[in-house]
């Protein structure tokens, strides 16, 4: 990949002048006027670069769609030697990688690609609802072509929510693949938007027109939306749980502010946090943490009221438990990274953390356009059992780089439900089903080996976090809470750690970036970061459609067990290049104690 990169770069920095067609004939001429051939050859199958025998270059298209990469080599000054539109280096990069593939791959040029149906009305929507889904079907006749990338043109109320169609498939003549699209409008009237399919084929860009009709009448002010109930499970008389939190979203158009929140049974169902302190803005997303401290076995419940200036206002949700006589079963924490059993999808995963009766699950995986995504869920421990369940939450919040990280911009919107099963300590079931239904799986999980030692974790509520040599658990910025919305899970396996760190990019969407990082000094640990793209999630894995790459460097250094520094250089993600240190420590979300390894 960065032989890949340092050839666009080199192209694009000797652009004096655009042909942007993506035919072969206009990609032989870009070819040469760009100099490629003077760096690789008049014949791209003797080329000595990541290009090679018609396999790799579709990360041409990977590469030039991330545009902020490149940034450095972009200019707003049209009499620059490196002016080039980004649109315009699209294509030159696509006619480009037609010409390589013609002459590499000599059947690829003949393939011919349609799109079905060619357009859809999802008909009339409520606002703030989403349609079922509809199919896409992409078939190619001819020869063997491929599908380069997928997106909606208004993708905030078409979404591309699945399919078959990942960036970079492959397929035979006669084959096809799949797009599927749901309608969520954000505005009452009619509504537009276009699906577009790039391939390698004929037509270079397959397009479906898409649109619908938003009705009902959206909240002129604020409303309030959260959950009607919540369980807390079991837990032993006269001892505390772990905190649940609630999501409090604001549907509404207009800022929310909440005057209280109060639980009914403060006694026995706590509130332990409260980020709803500010007005919630439209979109906007706080939380509430509600812990269970039954003073008597049996059922218990208690009502939590909030009360603000939305509509409907004041709005309450129940909250049971049972008290039990004896703890529910013993607790013994599953800590790591996990994925799917042999590695058989080497590429995303699930960071487990685990404290009393409850998991936290940071799961990276990636979008449908093939991006990285990351999803969260709190999974509460069904008694007498190894399987924890829990809502999943995706979200949005500041870049990484923002200073200061404006935690009250991070909104949440709920993504599914989760449950995870435990067979013994380095074995397990992920099950998952999406909000909308469209993903349901099922995977096989295993504790990922890396190291030369597996730690051993026990949770304890005395636990002196400060003395612990083993950093494994997840880690947020410090002090705690200040910068809620990204945090870093941390695997300590002997001398390495497998860090992966959960953040925004400069567009407020989902970035994940990992890094190996062996002990380089006492208490310090230091890798490459790497991110990159792969097979949607919900699609059938597809190992060629994983591709990775590095966007600088992560450092973490120890101060003791509980408190690190999280030092970090970053190409790429944000405009330029970006450097900073962050203090961190261990995120606590049990009622106390902790987790040690060891």
């Amino acid at each position: 990949m960065l032989k890949l990169l340092a050839l666009i770069l080199f192209v694009l920095a000797n652009a004096t002048a655009a042909t942007a067609q993506t035919d072969i004939a206009s990609g032989k001429n870009n070819y040469i006027e760009y100099q490629c051939s003077g760096c690789h050859g008049d014949d791209p199958t003797k080329n000595t670069n990541s290009i090679k025998l018609g396999a790799d270059w579709t990360n041409i298209y990977f590469a030039i769609q991330n545009v902020d990469q490149m940034a450095p080599i972009f200019s707003d000054n049209p009499s620059s030697a490196f002016y080039l539109a980004d649109d315009q280096g699209t294509l030159i990069m696509q006619g480009i990688a037609n010409y390589i593939d013609s002459v590499v791959n000599p059947s690829a040029g003949a393939a011919s690609f349609t799109i079905s149906p060619s357009s859809k009305n999802f008909g009339s929507v409520t606002v703030g609802s989403t349609s079922s889904a509809t199919t896409f079907t992409v078939a190619v006749t001819g020869a063997t072509g491929n599908v380069t990338s997928v997106s909606s043109s208004n993708a905030t109320e078409f979404a591309v929510t699945g399919g078959t169609c990942v960036p970079s498939k492959s397929l035979a003549s006669g084959n096809s693949c799949t797009v599927t699209v749901t309608f969520s409008p954000s505005s009452t009237g009619s509504r537009s938007g276009t699906l577009s399919v790039l391939t390698n084929g004929s037509p270079a860009t397959l397009t479906a027109s898409l649109s619908g009709t938003g009705s009902g009448t959206p909240p002129a002010s604020g409303q309030l939306s959260f959950a009607a109930s919540q369980s807390l499970g079991s837990q032993k008389v006269g001892t505390q749980g772990s905190s649940v939190l609630i999501p409090i979203t604001n549907v509404g158009s207009a800022s929310v502010t909440i005057s209280s929140i109060v639980s009914s049974n403060a006694g026995e169902f706590p509130i332990t946090t409260n980020t709803c302190t500010t007005a919630i803005v439209a979109g906007g997303t706080c939380s509430v943490g509600i812990a269970f401290k039954p003073s008597a076995t049996g059922s218990r419940s208690s009502t939590l009221t909030v009360t603000s200036t939305g509509t409907g206002s004041p709005q309450a949700t129940s909250l049971t438990g049972t008290g039990t006589s004896s703890t529910s079963s013993t607790i013994t924490p599953n800590e790591g990274i996990w994925w799917v059993s042999g590695g058989a999808e080497s590429g995303w995963g699930v960071n487990v953390s685990q404290q009393q009766d409850m998991l936290f699950l940071t799961w990276f995986t990636f979008a449908p356009n093939g991006s990285t995504l990351w999803l969260v869920t709190q999974a509460l421990r069904t008694p007498g059992t190894n399987t924890f369940t829990g809502a999943v939450f995706s979200g949005t919040g500041p870049a990484f780089n923002s200073v200061p990280f404006d935690p009250s911009k991070v909104v949440g919107a709920p993504a599914g439900s989760l449950s995870f099963t435990f067979t013994d300590a380095q074995n397990g079931t992920l099950n998952y089903t999406s909000s909308d239904g469209s993903v349901t799986l099922s995977k096989p999980m295993s504790l990922q080996v890396f190291g030369t030692s597996v730690p051993t974790c026990t949770w304890s509520s005395t636990a002196n976090l400060a003395a612990a040599t083993n950093y494994q658990d997840m880690w947020w910025a410090s002090p705690a809470g200040t910068e809620s919305g990204w945090g870093i899970n941390i695997a300590h396996q002997g001398n390495l750690i497998y860090a992966t760190w959960f953040t925004f990019g400069a567009d407020g969407k989902p970035v994940w970036m990992v890094f190996g990082a062996p002990q380089v000094s006492a208490n310090t640990y230091s890798g490459s970061l790497v991110t990159g793209s792969g097979t949607p999630l919900g699609a059938t894995w597809n190992p060629a459609a994983l591709s990775a790459h590095s966007v600088g460097t992560g450092t973490l250094t120890f101060t003791d067990g509980n408190h690190a520094t999280f030092s970090y250089t970053v190409t790429g993600v944000a405009a330029g290049t970006v450097t900073q240190t962050k203090a961190i420590t261990r995120e606590i979300y049990g009622s106390s104690g902790g987790t040690v390894c060891h």
